[in-house]
């Protein structure tokens, strides 16, 4: 073993040599490498058992290095000793490889990375034969077969590709990607015939191809999802009709009662793609434009789905019939031709009654109807959706616009109880409007009814306050602000606001400024930094003949109160506030 290791080191001195002459990375690094690679060496050609992670640990090694090498190269514009470092290190790796594979042939990434080593370094002839082997030893693998089309595509022999993916299919014939990369590549192959005057013969031969593929796929992969990935494939290819009616005649035979299937068909109705259209359905859309026929069939075959699917998969065929004609109604041009309203308001009410209308399909139902219908379809709604934030928003916002009182106070009312601790836009709603159509002593009771609610108090506590100061004056904010502020929950923000009022006066009153910092680190003192920092603020803008020893005070009982990893923090702001003065 130690005459190996000692040979390998021995056939590395130029290459490094050639390193140290280029000086392209540093002689630290050279010593580096130096010593992983003896230590690798060492464990690959050990006596005892051997481990493929040891050849695959220095095969990446030689690979970062290699990259490392070729970046410095690049950075520093050198050219000189390129070829034989890099031949050094790429045959390095190659022996690397060919040693692992005969020890542990049954490694499928190490055939991997050795195909993929050979193809990054134009090995072309190494990597076919690598192709090879790994289709000898794992041909039961269908990403083998999917590798080596990929490869003779790389090559430009396509009819190999094809040739390989059909013998992969041969012994997986279960296997979806291959179906799908074979179908890919006949398509592919005729959409680079743009020009050849033999198109429409190579199309039919190609439509023939994919029928035999889509015929295998029917009868040996019983996945529905995957049958329809493959209709999604082959659609925008006019010539490839036969072999999509062949796969529609599938899913309405054996899965005629799937909501998923209808849908599908009915979107190809949309896009054009019409399907066994029978004598009468014809003479139906013969005196229709294209985009109205369009339209009106891909209706047709939501509706004829919504009679056969299974029950509890009407629903979301709804949701898809109805997202489908919302899409048409954006599509402004598309639905000129069509009263899409008129039919998308008989599909909500067929679904609502059906009981399988969705919360936002309400949400879209309401602006498409009068304000009188609206609020009748939105009282139902909030019956069935009765945690639907936005519904009663909607509800509450046209007994506003209808301007009736009491329908706004017994919506609100039904909205708080329903919603709970998630109807604060309802209360700011309510006040808005009261706010508007109302006088002080209304609103009062509101505020007052409002900060009650812990649900909500958080935000409305201070809105209050604002409120009072505004309409009743700073010493009316000041007395409820007393008795406001010590009522649990607390409310940080009450304090923050009530500050602001006290800073905004034209006469300063300290003495009540500073109680509300006082109760502000009282309250929350023992968790917030910035209510400390705050008083301290507002001693140094006060600054009063002792404001030091208030400053030192306050500090004292901050450490008393904060934790330690907080009051850490806290210092940094105070140093910074200390250095300023």
């Amino acid at each position: 073993m130690a005459e190996i290791v000692q040979r390998h080191c021995e056939n590395m001195v130029k290459e490094l040599e050639d390193l140290r002459q280029t000086k392209l990375i540093s002689e630290e690094m050279i010593r580096r490498i130096i010593v992983a690679r003896r230590h690798m060496e060492t464990k690959i050609n050990r006596n005892f058992s051997k481990n493929i992670d040891d050849y695959k640990s220095y095969i990446k090694h030689e690979t970062v290095i290699l990259e490392k090498i070729r970046k410095c190269r690049d950075k520093k514009k050198m050219s000189e000793k390129k070829s034989s470092v890099d031949y050094s290190i790429i045959k390095r790796i190659r022996r690397l490889y060919e040693t692992a594979l005969q020890r542990f042939p049954s490694d499928y990434s190490l055939h991997e990375g050795f195909f993929n080593f050979c193809k990054e370094n134009s090995f072309n002839s190494t990597a076919s034969q690598a192709i090879d082997n790994m289709i000898k030893v794992f041909a039961y693998q269908p990403d083998v077969w999917k590798l080596a089309a990929s490869w003779f595509s790389h090559l430009n022999d396509f009819d190999k590709a094809l040739q390989t993916l059909n013998k992969g299919l041969t012994l997986n014939p279960e296997s979806t990607s291959l179906y799908s990369t074979a179908i890919e590549m006949e398509l592919k192959q005729v959409s680079n015939l743009e020009t050849d005057k033999n198109k429409t013969f190579k199309e039919n031969k190609c439509c023939e191809k994919i029928k035999t593929y889509v015929n295998l796929i029917l009868k040996n992969i019983n996945n529905l999802k995957y049958i329809i990935s493959t209709l999604e494939i082959l659609q925008g290819h006019n010539y490839t009709m036969a072999a999509q009616d062949l796969i529609l005649d599938y899913l309405l035979n054996k899965f005629i009662s799937e909501d998923v299937v209808w849908h599908t068909m009915a979107i190809r109705e949309k896009k054009g793609m019409h399907y066994a259209l029978d004598s009468d359905e014809k003479n139906n859309y013969s005196n229709m434009s294209f985009t109205k026929r369009c339209i009106m069939s891909c209706i047709d075959k939501y509706e004829q789905g919504l009679k056969v699917v299974d029950s509890e998969k009407k629903k979301k065929l709804w949701f898809y019939y109805l997202e489908t004609l919302i899409d048409i109604k954006e599509e402004n041009h598309t639905a000129a031709s069509v009263n899409i309203i008129k039919l998308l308001k008989e599909a909500l009410q067929k679904a609502h009654k059906a009981k399988c209308l969705e919360e936002r399909h309400y949400s879209v139902w309401v602006n498409i109807i009068s304000e009188d219908e609206a609020r009748e379809i939105l009282d139902e709604a909030t019956v069935i959706f009765p945690h639907s934030e936005e519904l009663w928003k909607m509800n509450l916002r046209f007994a506003i616009l209808k301007d009736d009182i009491k329908y706004v106070n017994i919506t609100f009312k039904k909205g708080e109880e329903a919603l709970g601790e998630r109807a604060l836009n309802l209360w700011l709603m309510l006040l808005r409007y009261y706010l508007l159509f109302s006088g002080d002593k209304k609103m009062k009771q509101i505020f007052e009814d409002g900060v009650k609610k812990p649900v909500v108090s958080d935000v409305l506590k201070p809105k209050y306050i604002e409120w009072i100061a505004f309409h009743e004056g700073i010493n009316a904010a000041r007395e409820r602000y007393s008795t406001l502020a010590l009522e649990e929950p607390y409310c940080k923000q009450l304090h923050i606001l009530m500050s602001k009022l006290e800073f905004s006066e034209m006469t300063i009153n300290h003495d009540s400024w500073q109680k509300v910092h006082e109760l502000a680190c009282k309250q929350f003192g023992k968790e917030d930094i910035d209510v400390w920092i705050n008083y301290i603020q507002f001693i140094i803008f006060r600054k009063s003949n002792n404001f030091k020893d208030e400053i030192l005070r306050v500090y004292e009982e901050c450490k008393g109160k904060l934790p330690s990893l907080l009051f850490q923090e806290f210092t940094v702001a105070y140093d910074k506030l200390l250095a300023d003065l």
